[in-house]
């Protein structure tokens, strides 16, 4: 895709993140507990939305809190009982790790905007 510019990369990207989610959607069954249906389709509809919203702290937003909502550490299935619980902590620190950069970022543009402004006064 060296060809393409940004813009038409987004659509194709989104485009690809939509078709994954209707994949998903089409083949999803609420009432199986098969692993497919459970784990890997949620997952797949997952990256398809990060494709298609191209923003990583909403979707891992999305599946932290459906995650643990999700988990059962007393239950039986590996699914419910370690994954689920795995996935809502690492969304967590993934969430804390994204937002902490953020913060980060805009306390550096903070003061070096105050920095160029004492600068310009001082030179005034």
């Amino acid at each position: 895709m060296k060809h393409l510019n940004s813009s038409q990369t987004a659509i194709w990207l989104r485009g690809a993140g939509l078709i994954l989610i209707f994949t998903g959607f089409l083949t999803f069954d609420e009432h199986s507990q098969a692993p497919l249906h459970t784990l890997f389709l949620p997952l797949m509809m997952a990256a398809g939305a990060a494709l298609a919203l191209q923003n990583v702290l909403a979707v891992t937003l999305a599946v932290s809190a459906l995650t643990g909502i999700n988990t059962d550490t007393s239950a039986a299935d590996w699914i419910t009982s370690r994954v689920y619980p795995a996935l809502a902590i690492t969304g967590g620190i993934v969430i804390v790790v994204i937002l902490t950069a953020r913060f980060r970022r805009n306390m550096a543009a903070t003061r070096d905007a105050r920095q160029a402004d004492r600068e310009a006064r001082r030179n005034s």
